[in-house]
């Protein structure tokens, strides 16, 4: 077998999860270690394969979730794009609510 391209470990790592979402599990896990052989230090397949394993209680698992914690610290949601997501401080105020009506009768014409 042909050594990976690095510049295709994105496509593999998307590739892996679609497969983890579907849950061909034992596929998905082949794709996560062969983006780690060539990356070893890839904090989103360290993550997702870290998952994988921790459902099946393999004692690998903490090892991958740990590589993946150290690999991005600041990261409190490891594999998900983007910025953290807001405090709740920096979250608006909730929706105004309708009042209430009281019982049926205000629901009903007047005669």
């Amino acid at each position: 077998m042909l050594p990976l391209n690095p510049a295709h470990l994105p496509r593999l790592l998307t590739e892996a999860l679609r497969l983890h979402e579907a849950g061909r599990l034992p596929e998905a896990e082949e794709r996560y270690r062969s983006v780690l052989a060539v990356a070893p230090d890839e904090p989103a397949a360290n993550f997702h394969l870290g998952r994988l394993l921790a459902a099946r209680r393999a004692p690998e698992a903490l090892d991958r979730l740990g590589r993946a914690a150290r690999a991005r610290p600041q990261e409190r949601y490891l594999g998900r794009p983007g910025p953290p997501p807001p405090r709740p401080s920096a979250m608006p105020p909730p929706a105004r609510r309708w009042p209430r009506r009281r019982g049926r009768r205000d629901c009903l014409p007047r005669s």
